[in-house]
């Protein structure tokens, strides 16, 4: 007899490009360096990169709240959409003249760093701009800004001290 099958196996994971993400985006990833947490190289998405990625970009305004451990690509899983977005609305024409489109706060500079490399990363060659606010000393021109609270606090007022 055949050997039963394991309920709680999971189906393989799609590729990138199968989440609905455009080959402009997905053919950055592997420039990517392996995460700190994982020694594998960035080639199919996480199991909760592959729920959120579709769920976000066809969430019409919804929010999504997320929790997992560290590893589990929650930055990729909200980034990507955000990218994908971006540059669905400048292939459109659509770029909006008020920028930044996207403030991303992060709780700490280290996330802000981290997150501010990935992005930039991915967005190279895109002619979509980031900024990483605990270096910069404005907002404006960029598609998407990364920083701590304080950092934005900085630079919307540079007399801030904190």
């Amino acid at each position: 007899p055949a050997p039963a099958a394991n309920p709680f196996t999971l189906p393989p994971l799609p590729a990138f490009a199968a989440l609905g993400l455009h080959p402009e985006l997905t053919s950055r990833l592997r420039l990517l360096a392996p995460s700190t947490t994982t020694a594998l190289p960035l080639e199919a998405p996480t199991a909760l990169q592959a729920v959120a990625i579709p769920a976000l970009l066809g969430a019409g305004g919804r929010n999504l709240a997320v929790h997992a451990p560290p590893g589990a690509g929650k930055t990729l899983a909200v980034l990507l959409p955000v990218l994908e977005e971006m540059r669905r609305e400048k292939a459109w024409g659509l770029q909006l003249e008020r920028r930044p489109r996207v403030l991303w706060l992060a709780p700490t500079r280290e996330l802000g760093s981290q997150t501010y490399g990935v992005a930039k990363t991915v967005t190279r060659g895109l002619e979509l701009r980031v900024a990483d606010l605990a270096r910069a000393q404005r907002m404006m021109g960029v598609d998407l800004a990364v920083g701590t609270p304080g950092a934005v606090l900085k630079v919307l007022n540079p007399a801030h001290e904190r």
